[in-house]
């Protein structure tokens, strides 16, 4: 048994989820920058020299808010790359599919939802680290 399936078919069914890919990507991108630009200002606000204990204080707190903005955008990247995971794994669905002629549309149903649901975790919990940054901004402040 051959399977002879033009490319522009497998092509076309692949096309949906790499753009998904590619929108997650330009996100991830900008919450990998955002994560490693908190873990350079907790090191940084770890390691600058204490000269009153007010100073002290309010230092703890920025790390302490520096510290939760990285573990939420840990998660967020997290998720991200499991929407990027599930739209992967569509697109390798779509090809078995055309290959097998199986009916695959509950499976890619499925991890579209998925990959969905763990996008909007991911913007939310952004959204999340952008408050955070805020009240760590109101410290800094001394607000």
């Amino acid at each position: 048994m051959t399977v002879n399936l033009p490319f522009e078919q497998v092509l076309s069914a692949a096309v949906t989820p790499l753009v998904l890919i590619s929108g997650v990507g330009l996100i991830l991108l900008s919450l990998v920058n955002r994560y490693n630009h908190a873990i350079d200002r907790t090191r940084q606000l770890y390691n600058t020299p204490h000269e009153n204990t007010d100073l002290f204080i309010r230092r703890q707190k920025q790390v302490s808010h520096m510290y939760k903005r990285c573990l939420i955008l840990q998660r967020s990247i997290g998720f991200l790359v499991m929407s990027v995971a599930a739209s992967g794994i569509i697109i390798l669905l779509s090809v078995i599919q055309l290959i097998t002629q199986f009916n695959l549309d509950f499976l890619k149903t499925i991890f579209l939802f998925s990959g969905i649901l763990t996008l909007v975790i991911s913007i939310v919990l952004f959204f999340v680290d952008i408050r955070l940054s805020m009240k760590a901004l109101d410290i800094e402040l001394g607000k």
